[in-house]
């Protein structure tokens, strides 16, 4: 079910970044820092629209670049957070 949720998010943030920051990504994986996708701007936009589509904050202490690196952890993050107890 994991998977499923998963795959369900990494679509819906690939669209948000397509809708939000006018930009396509390649692949789940593509490093979103070094590939020039997110800047620090983009960033704070990302997390907004990121609180905003999936109903959640996001706390200072779990602003660590690598879990916004791609969309793959993005989703991650998200699944982990949304989940009781973080599992």
């Amino acid at each position: 079910m994991l998977d499923t949720q998963q795959q369900r998010v990494q679509a819906e943030l690939a669209s948000l970044f397509s809708e939000v920051l006018h930009v396509e990504t390649p692949s789940e994986q593509t490093d979103l820092f070094e590939s020039g996708i997110l800047d620090s701007q983009n960033l704070i936009d990302l997390l907004l629209s990121i609180e905003q589509r999936f109903d959640l904050e996001i706390l200072g202490e779990d602003l660590e670049l690598d879990r916004f690196r791609c969309l793959e952890q993005i989703a991650t993050y998200i699944v982990r957070s949304k989940t009781p107890n973080g599992a």
